[in-house]
């Protein structure tokens, strides 16, 4: 037997020792407690009044430190008694300390209301590489959208609403104000003859579809045909933030398809914690504000023009409805949306999951959208070395657009353009409100995204990235007339017989991206990044086109019960491999220098042209750290410039000749020329010097950021006709052209005031932008495309007097012969002419068309303010455009360019100029300032809106963390207009879209519609 058995033998029985055991320890934990304490509070947002969550709050002077929970809260256990010094820091805001007494046994309350970080250096940014780079060491300027706080603190329903007027340069053109309509996204103006101005899309790394073309084929409604945009199926609720790449020299490492901007979408993350669910339940409704005004007064002549002022008649549609007992045409649209999440997890796994349903109502019962969306994102640590990040999206919806996206115009333009009570469809120009309900436009639509993201660092130097991912987009859209009884005699003729065309579009996008960086240093000073990459893309646009006519009965609506059926197939494939290398210098954390340099090739690059080479080069330095900066008010000042090159692809086909089927001689099947394709065919470049700096004064309350930048785009891709000897119809692509684009771009935030219970905060962000056709390659130049003028453009005759002579009609036209933008004479037949020249007989300028100005905005603002005063929040936006010219074709049609006149000059015609331009206006000479075109630049109240934080301790009585109520109204007044009316008749909006520069045309456009939504938010 050992010692210790002979011990416990003498030693009293275990039972006995346990309760002193338990006493002694009892003793010695309040004797602890009595010589510690805690400290415990929460940490909150001073703009959106959010909680911030994972950010350190950690005693300096002592080991002790942990990490804000979702809520915002914190806890400090076993802290020392006495004062000590709590600091709280994380990434995007500024650090803050505070003295704490900690008092034996107490809990000391700390609270924390931290403001962002002006500028923001040290924030991680995705740019291509793995692990993405600090803020301080890009030198081109990258646009952030905290997409999570806008979100929390305002009711956002669409992508559009979540970016517009956030940051400068980045410009939205309605393409219609129907629900489910999408909107054309414009980065730093115009860099492309026909490429469009789409960016690219990535979510969580994977490529996805950016289309604006979605939805049903809807005759009549101009380019595109379709309405939806890809971006807007997206649930902002889901969203983290959003990064902005503006230009060429920012999007180097994404190389071809990029130098229109990319627009990288990063989801929300779980976090280290318990569970927190977050719920959203908004409601609401959309409408037309004010359309008797937006329509104004119609004019009825009884008989044929020109009446005389005693015989005009002056009515309102929309009163005559309501005297007739039918009522307004245009009803309120109720909205609602719920939204539920929750985010947590462990030091191994991460997830946030999310559910979303949405229902909107246009104005009209037929136009409504419902979705519902999911995603999972997961992280998963599988050791020190390796993590893994999971990411899925769904969603499945359903869109009906109303009747202004169908044949003859629609609801909307029949409206403008009614004829009076006296005239067919209850003055209508055709077709009565119910009528247009009949035929159905529909867009059924499923979109997957998904990725999977290793990212592996098996030593401190080295850090590797491998995402993989789909996005699949599924559509089933169809236009439907269904069989009326009248059958033929049916308000749409042969199409009351029955017709309907669906089309079953399949966009499949595969996403292959690995990249590699090494970090190491030289001497002290110097840190270098060495970066590596691969990457792979694959789209695959596979649609089926089928048409039905004639149904045998009303009750038949399926292509299946045609009598006559048709079916086409649109199928394209394209696949590009680009690689890169980046080398950045970094020099005491201050300054930086980074080179790079990517090699592409793409399917629809022409066989004979070699890869496509982008290289990049920037610096940049963080002035105001070097020891010499003693400039107090400034406390933070860097300067940076950037100049690169990237790409756009042709067209699928462009370098490929095809042919199409027919039927030859003998009726055997045989091939016909269908497009030419050219062998050289390559890539858009645009090269791109950026020059900017970011200033922040006053501690923090004011803070600028400027940026100045000058592309170049050459070897445009231009549409050069073939010559009938060629054998092809059509034209040809070919890289002939060069487009000069720049700009200045100027964000500015500011905290004016700010107490325990009040703060300010204003931001104004400004962007000019501005383009200049430079060559055409050869290519006979048109009206608006000629060298020296802007591209896309508005150019008409400019009359400047006439009067009438015996027979009635306008005499002694004279006109502005305009100014040459030749740089001599010998080209002038070449270059474009602007106003203020001499005033000359029209038929000597019968060649000349003048410029009014660029169809897209040369200056865009916005300016936002945000006022606190404790739990209560009023926010307000306002955004403007100047120096658009647009094309209103609904406007045209009611001074008679349609043939049923409904304005007081189009009846009376007694203005001279107004009767040359617009009522002879196949003739020469036109002016199109009095029937069609105008100044759209517009000052409008964008968002309005409140929230209330609801008392901690009322929701918490309710089980709840945290609660607010928000009450927003969009698309307020307009407060100002530089075109109120076109010769005397009003202009519904001026933010419709243009048919040359965005893909769509002003022809049946709704104006936007106002919308007002009350949002509850719980998290518990």
């Amino acid at each position: 037997m050992g010692p210790l058995q002979r011990n416990l033998r003498r030693s009293p029985t275990p039972s006995l020792l346990l309760p002193v055991l338990a006493v002694l320890l009892l003793a010695t934990g309040e004797v602890f407690a009595q010589q510690t304490g805690s400290i415990t509070g929460r940490v909150v947002d001073g703009q959106s009044g959010e909680p911030v969550s994972s950010a350190q709050i950690f005693i300096p002077d002592l080991t002790t430190g942990v990490l804000t929970q979702l809520n915002g809260r914190y806890l400090l256990l076993n802290v020392p008694l006495g004062t000590h010094t709590v600091r709280f820091v994380r990434i995007g805001y500024r650090a803050m300390t505070a003295e704490v007494t900690v008092t034996a046994g107490g809990t000391a309350l700390q609270n924390f209301t931290v403001s962002q970080d002006a500028l923001q250096l040290d924030e991680i940014i995705v740019t291509g590489t793995p692990g993405g780079t600090q803020r301080r060491a890009i030198g081109n300027t990258v646009a952030r959208v905290d997409a999570a706080e806008i979100v929390a603190s305002r009711p956002i329903s669409s992508m559009q609403n979540l970016i517009q007027g956030r940051t400068p340069g980045l410009a939205f053109t309605r393409s219609g104000g129907q629900v489910g309509e999408g909107s054309i996204i414009r980065i730093r103006g115009v860099s492309s003859f026909g490429l469009g101005s789409q960016p690219l899309i990535y979510i969580d790394g994977v490529r996805m579809d950016n289309s604006m073309g979605l939805g049903p084929n809807l005759p009549n409604t101009g380019a595109g045909q379709r309405a939806a945009s890809a971006l807007d199926d997206l649930n902002p609720n889901d969203i983290e933030s959003i990064e902005i790449i503006k230009g060429p020299a920012a999007a180097t490492l994404y190389g071809t398809e990029a130098s229109a901007g990319v627009i990288q979408i990063i989801t929300k993350r779980g976090v280290i914690g318990a569970p927190q669910w977050d719920m959203q339940i908004g409601q609401g409704q959309n409408f037309l504000l004010n359309p008797r005004a937006m329509l104004g007064d119609q004019f009825h002549c009884p008989g044929a023009p020109p009446c005389t002022a005693d015989d005009i008649i002056r009515y309102n549609i929309l009163d005559l409805e309501e005297a007739a007992g039918f009522g307004s045409p245009f009803s309120n649209g109720y909205n609602q949306r719920y939204n539920l999440s929750v985010r947590g997890g462990t030091d191994q796994v991460t997830y946030f999951m999310s559910a979303d349903y949405t229902d909107e109502n246009g104005i009209r019962q037929t136009n409504w959208n419902t979705q519902f969306s999911g995603r999972l994102n997961l992280g998963l640590v599988m050791s020190e070395a390796l993590s893994v990040d999971v990411s899925m999206g769904y969603l499945s919806g359903e869109t009906q657009y109303g009747t202004g996206l169908i044949e003859s115009g629609g609801l909307w333009p029949h409206t403008m353009w009614a004829q009076g009570r006296d005239f067919l469809a209850r003055g209508y120009l055709a077709y009565t409100p119910e009528e247009f309900d009949q035929p159905e436009a529909t867009r059924a639509y499923t979109r997957f995204t998904g990725s999977l993201t290793v990212r592996h660092n098996p030593v401190s130097w080295l850090d590797q990235r491998l995402t993989v991912g789909i996005d699949r987009g599924e559509e089933e859209s169809q236009t439907l007339f269904p069989r009326d009884i009248d059958g033929a005699a049916g308000p749409w003729g042969d199409a009351s017989l029955g017709r309907v065309q669906m089309l079953r579009p399949l966009n499949t996008q595969l996403t292959f991206d690995y990249g590699a960086s090494l970090r190491y240093s030289l001497a002290d000073a110097f840190s270098l990044t060495t970066s590596v990459g691969l990457q792979y893309f694959a789209s695959e646009f596979n649609r089926v086109s089928l048409t039905g006519l004639v149904f045998a009965a009303p009750a038949i609506r399926s292509i299946e019960g045609a009598t006559e059926t048709s079916a086409t197939q649109t199928f394209r494939q394209q696949k590009s491999l680009g690689v890169y290398v980046q080398q950045e210098i970094g020099w005491n954390d201050r300054a930086f220098l980074t080179a790079a340099v990517r090699g592409d090739d793409n399917s629809t690059f022409g066989a004979d042209f070699d890869a496509a080479i982008y290289p990049k080069l920037s610096a940049t330095w963080v002035v105001s750290e070097e020891s010499f900066w003693n400039v107090n008010f400034i406390n933070s000042l860097r300067l940076r410039t950037a100049w690169g090159k990237a790409g756009r692809q042709p067209s699928t086909f462009a370098a490929v000749t095809l042919f199409r089927p027919s039927i030859g001689s003998g009726s055997v099947a045989a091939v016909t020329p269908q497009t030419f394709g050219n062998p050289d065919v390559g890539p858009e470049v645009g090269t791109e010097l950026e020059v900017g700096f970011d200033v922040a004064f006053l501690d923090d309350r004011l803070s600028v950021e400027y940026t100045h930048y000058y592309q170049k785009i050459t070897d445009a891709l231009i549409s050069v006709p073939l010559a009938p000897s060629e054998g092809f119809p059509g034209s040809q692509a070919a890289n002939l052209g060069q487009l000069d684009n720049w700009g200045h771009e100027v964000a500015v935030q500011a905290r004016p005031f700010t107490s325990s219970d009040w703060s300010v905060d204003l931001g104004f962000q400004l962007a000019y932008t501005m383009n200049e056709i430079k060559d055409l390659g050869g290519r006979p130049p048109t009206t608006s495309l000629r060298l020296g003028l802007p591209w896309p453009s508005n150019n008409t005759t400019f009359i400047e007097s006439a009067e009438f002579g015996p027979t009635g009609f306008p005499t002694n036209v004279m006109c502005d012969a305009g100014i040459s933008m030749a740089p001599d004479p010998s080209g002038e037949d070449t270059y474009g002419w602007s106003p203020g020249g001499d005033i000359v007989p029209c038929a000597e300028t019968r060649t000349r068309r003048l410029l009014m100005g660029p169809e897209f905005s040369p200056w865009t603002w916005s300016a936002n303010s945000t006022v606190t005063w404790r739990a209560l929040q009023v926010f307000a936006m306002l955004d403007a455009e100047h120096g658009r010219w647009l094309n209103d074709f609904n406007i045209s049609c009611r001074h008679d360019f349609c043939g049923f006149p409904n304005s007081r000059a189009s009846l009376l015609r007694d203005d001279p100029i107004f009767v040359e331009s617009s009522l002879l206006v196949f003739r020469f000479p036109q002016d199109s300032r009095q029937w069609a075109d105008y100044d759209a630049s517009y000052i409008r109240l964008r968002e309005l809106g409140l929230r209330y934080q609801i008392p901690e301790a009322l929701v918490g009585s309710a089980g709840a963390d945290r609660a607010s109520i928000s009450l927003a109204a969009r698309n307020l007044w307009y407060l100002w207009r530089k075109t109120e009316t076109l010769s005397g008749v009003p202009i519904p909006s001026p933010e419709i879209a243009n048919p040359q520069s965005e893909g769509s045309f002003s022809l049946f456009q709704w104006p936007p519609l106002t919308t007002f939504e009350a949002t509850l938010r719980i998290s518990f």
